[in-house]
This record gives structure tokens, sequence and C-alpha cells, in this order.
């Protein structure tokens, strides 16, 4: 055999194999990044999570005050038309 032959095959070979390991190498790394960014993604989520929790957390006491309020202002209501009724009596003309 022509040594340039075998020279240019093994050449060849190593050309073949180094693309595979690069290609193997290149998606590592992006396995790797693409971890990175996901517990980056997953840490922001659980921060906004609880920002959320917070505020709703504020929210439904701002809305057990507004009930509490409202209830006395119904109240306060009907105390005043039951005010009303007894000295607005409806009297029949004539009696």
């Amino acid at each position: 055999m022509n040594p340039l032959f075998i020279t240019v095959n093994i050449a060849t070979a190593a050309f073949i194999v180094s693309l595979f390991g690069a290609n193997y190498l290149t998606q590592r790394s992006l396995e790797r990044i693409l971890e990175q960014q996901n517990k980056t993604i997953d840490a922001k989520l659980e921060t906004i999570r609880a920002e959320f929790r917070t505020e709703i957390g504020g929210l439904r006491g701002e809305i057990a005050s507004l009930r509490i309020e409202l209830a006395n202002l119904a109240q306060r209501v009907e105390r005043i038309k039951r005010q009303l009724d007894k000295i607005f009596k409806p009297v029949l003309p004539g009696s």
C-alpha cells in the first residue's frame, strides 16, 4: 500500500473521530448551560411566587377589613331606616 494513501485514511478517520468528539463536547456544554438557565429561571419564579403570596395575603387582609366595614355600614343603614320608619309612619287620609 501507498504510504500517502494510509496517511490520508488515518487523517480522515482522525478528522471524523474529532468531529464526533467535538459534537459530544458541544452537546455537554449546551446541557450545562441549559441546566444553569433552568436553575436561574426556577429561582426567579420562586421569588415571584413568594411575592405573589405576600401580596395575596395583604389583599386578603384588606378584603376582610372592607367586609367588616361594609357590614357596619349595612347595620347603620338598617338602624337609620328603622328610625325613619318610626318617625314617618304612613297615615291614612282622614284618620
